[in-house]
Formats: C-alpha cells, sequence, structure tokens
C-alpha cells in the first residue's frame, strides 16, 4: 500500500493540496523450472484540490518461459493510471517572456501495455535482449502551446507508442573491455489528428566501451537521438527559428582511478563539442568537466 499527502504554497502554484493512494498485491508463481507467471492488481486513488477525484483498477500479468540454458523468453500486458501532478495542473508563471497558465480540467492518464521480450546469454560472456512493445494511451498529459503563446499542459485524447529495443552486452575473456550497445525505435502517434506526437525521437542509439585495469578505467560513451520529427507549431510564436533543430552525436569520456580510500573520477561531457538543441530553442551544454572525489571512511 501506498499512501501521500501533498500540500504547497508558493507563487508558481498557489495554496493547493492532493491525496494519493496506491494498494497492489502481487505473486509469482514457478509452474514449472522453465515456467514462471506473475498476476498481480492495483488499486489507484487521488483527489487533488480542484482537479477532483478519480480511480482506476491496473491488472498485471507476465510469463517467462525457458526452454534452455540462457533462452528466457517472456511475454507481459497490463494497464496503467497517472494523476497529474500539481505542477502540470496549476502552474503560473512567466519565465524568458514564456507565459504558462494551469489546465484545472486536466485528467489523469490512462494506458494499456503489452510486452514481448527474448533474452539470450551466450557463454556467460555476452547478453543480447529484444523487446517489442505497444502502449496505448487516453488522455495522455502533453505540454501544448496555445495560439496566443502560452504554454499549457493538456490531455492528448487518443495516442499510441510502440516501437523495438535491442541492447546488447559483452565482456572480454581477461575482463579488461566490457562493450554495451542499445538501439530503440519508437512509433508514436496521436490517433485523433493522426500525426506523429510531439518531441519524441524515432531513432536512439547508445554505445559504451570500459578499459579495467586495476583499480582504474577508462570510458567512452556514444549516444545518438534522431532530430524531432515535429514540434508544437505554436512554439514559434515565443522562440523564433523553433523549426531549426539536428539529431544529436554526443560523445562523453570518463575516467577513474583509486588511490588507497579516495576515488577521483573525471568526467569530460560532450567531448566533441557537438551543438545541437537539447530543449527546442535552447542550446545543450557544450564541452565541460566534472571532477569529483569520494572517500570511504
Amino acid at each position: 500500500m501506498v499512501l501521500s499527502y501533498n500540500g504547497v504554497s508558493s507563487n508558481i502554484f498557489g495554496s493547493r493540496s492532493g491525496f494519493n493512494a496506491g494498494i497492489y498485491i502481487q505473486d509469482e508463481i514457478a509452474w514449472f523450472e522453465w515456467f514462471r507467471s506473475t498476476i498481480g492488481i492495483r488499486f489507484d486513488y487521488y483527489d487533488i484540490d480542484e482537479l477532483g477525484s478519480d480511480q482506476q483498477v491496473n491488472p498485471k500479468a507476465g510469463l517467462v518461459f525457458k526452454p534452455m540454458d540462457g533462452t528466457a523468453f517472456r511475454l507481459s500486458f497490463g494497464s496503467g493510471f497517472r494523476a497529474p501532478s500539481m505542477a502540470e495542473a496549476f502552474t503560473a508563471t512567466t519565465a524568458s517572456g514564456l507565459i504558462v497558465i494551469p489546465n484545472t480540467s486536466l485528467k489523469a492518464e490512462r494506458s494499456y501495455s503489452a510486452e514481448v521480450g527474448w533474452n539470450q546469454t551466450i557463454a556467460g560472456r555476452v547478453g543480447a535482449d529484444l523487446a517489442v512493445f505497444y502502449n496505448r494511451y487516453s488522455d495522455l498529459i502533453e505540454a501544448s502551446f496555445l495560439p496566443g503563446g502560452e504554454a499549457q499542459f493538456r490531455n492528448v485524447t487518443r495516442a499510441h507508442i510502440q516501437g523495438v529495443e535491442v541492447t546488447v552486452n559483452a565482456g572480454s575473456i581477461s575482463g579488461f573491455l566490457d562493450t554495451q550497445l542499445g538501439y530503440t525505435y519508437i512509433d508514436s502517434r496521436d490517433l485523433d489528428l493522426k500525426r506523429v506526437l510531439n518531441y519524441r525521437p524515432r531513432h536512439t542509439f547508445f554505445g559504451n566501451m570500459t578499459a579495467h585495469y586495476k583499480r582504474s578505467l577508462l570510458g567512452l560513451d556514444y549516444r545518438f537521438i534522431s532530430r524531432f520529427e515535429r514540434i508544437d507549431e505554436n512554439f514559434s510564436l515565443v522562440v523564433p527559428d523553433a523549426e531549426k533543430r539536428v539529431a544529436a552525436h554526443v560523445v562523453d569520456l570518463r575516467l577513474q582511478t583509486a588511490i588507497r580510500k579516495v576515488t577521483l573520477s573525471l568526467q569530460v561531457n560532450n567531448l566533441l563539442q557537438y551543438n545541437y538543441v537539447d530543449v527546442v530553442g535552447m542550446i545543450a551544454p557544450i564541452r565541460h568537466y566534472v571532477l569529483t572525489a569520494e572517500v570511504n571512511l
């Protein structure tokens, strides 16, 4: 059981209060050594100030089938429910010329999801995971711009997000080098307006390599995020050149070493000084360095 009460009083939100509750039960059943199932159910309820109250019962189920050592297939499905946050519903502020207005008619997000996956381990050193997923939303909460240029969180009546995710992990025999690769393809769509959802990249990829030597390591990370196919057209009313955006190609460097009880680490973010838009109308951080020291007492 999860119970929470939130109260806030500020210039941005006003004086607000809200109550959230979640009651759930879940059980895992081992039918055979090679076959397991998980069944659960959750009841969610909220009562937030001017938004009023709402609730939903959310069943969940999952199956895992292991036909041989190192191989596992999985299937899961269920429903979800998310109450609007106070920030989404009640924010009223102006920042850098951007006016954000509240929406006291905001509804809870409701969703149904399903996933089919395959996990494979080879010789204990190489692991791969493939997942195909589908999420269907009603009243999905999205930030939107109104024709007058104000920003407001609103509900998208019907939407889906579906795609494929692949990850591969590999370690060398000596344990000197670890490699991880991952790719995600997403098709997101507003089913009423029949168009791609705003601010969602279709392709993302990450790769990292880490070399270990005694108590030191050197790592190199790369990530790719494809250009947003669509943004809110009204963004250009507030942000000049809002439509100018590119894909992100970012490389980070990590160096860490331990000397007695002190662990030193240096992180060089955006090593190649790649310029791209992280948030629409805002250039992402350029190359910067983070030096940390951790002492184990």
